[in-house]
């Protein structure tokens, strides 16, 4: 909670200028939470999340549009920026299958060396990262769920279905592949009958095994902020249906 009001702070400055650094504002937000909070609760979300505030402050023409015209500008520095965000989060990274190697600054250089860009970088890790693949697809599962939320469905749904679909990259690579395939598998079973019982079951199981599909979290949080931004009203919507 102390993280998101510290992301709510930066996604107000990074409002308020019309300065366009995607890498600067994802290192500033990273650097932000730091300083309250040491372990990484929200990388993947300040990712998902500053270039999408940064979209829909300047948005000229829709936001997926914007979105896909910030994402094609970014430099080299806005890859070192991230870069360096990524080491400061303290977030659990695996040895990349290619590309830079963003645990050790040795990777930093390597990316400066051969002038690398951020969407380059993103397009390396996406074979693997979900996250990153959002970035080199123009944020396709945010913006769908975005649209699912705004039709009446619900959070728990949301996240069910996208863990259903795509394995969990931090379950990828805490656990390796096949774990992910098989919690994905999980899900998709219960899909069939999402009652409270089974899936407080399941998360009773998960957690017992420390298994924390975190990248989804990050992805239905991306999709409630999109849905937010296009429907102000949507958070009472919910809260009503809560009452009833």
């Amino acid at each position: 909670m102390v993280s998101a009001v510290l992301l709510r702070t930066s996604l107000e400055r990074i409002c308020s200028t019309q300065e366009v650094y995607l890498g600067r504002f994802i290192k500033e937000a990273v650097l932000d939470r730091a300083k309250f909070v040491d372990s990484n609760t929200n990388l993947g979300i300040i990712l998902l999340h500053v270039p999408i505030a940064v979209a829909a402050s300047r948005e000229v023409g829709t936001l997926e549009k914007t979105l896909d015209e910030l994402v094609q500008l970014t430099t080299t520095e806005d890859a070192v920026e991230v870069a360096e965000a990524v080491r400061v989060s303290n977030a659990f990274l695996g040895e990349p299958k290619k590309g830079p190697d963003l645990r050790y600054k040795g990777g930093i250089k390597e990316i400066q060396e051969r002038g690398t860009t951020l969407l380059d970088l993103f397009v390396v890790a996406s074979e693997w990262d979900t996250i990153a693949s959002e970035w080199v697809n123009n944020f396709s599962i945010t913006l769908s769920g975005a649209e699912q939320l705004l039709s009446g469905g619900s959070v728990l749904q949301l996240y069910m279905e996208i863990l259903a679909r795509y394995p969990d990259s931090l379950v990828q690579r805490r656990f390796g592949e096949d774990t992910a395939r098989k919690i994905s598998g999980k899900a998709k079973e219960l899909l069939k009958d999402l009652s409270f019982d089974n899936v407080k079951k399941w998360d009773e199981y998960l957690y017992k095994k420390s298994i924390n599909p975190g990248t989804t979290a990050d992805l239905v949080a991306s999709s409630i902020f999109v849905a937010l931004l296009k429907e102000e009203n949507l958070l009472n919507k919910f809260l009503d249906a809560l009452q009833l």
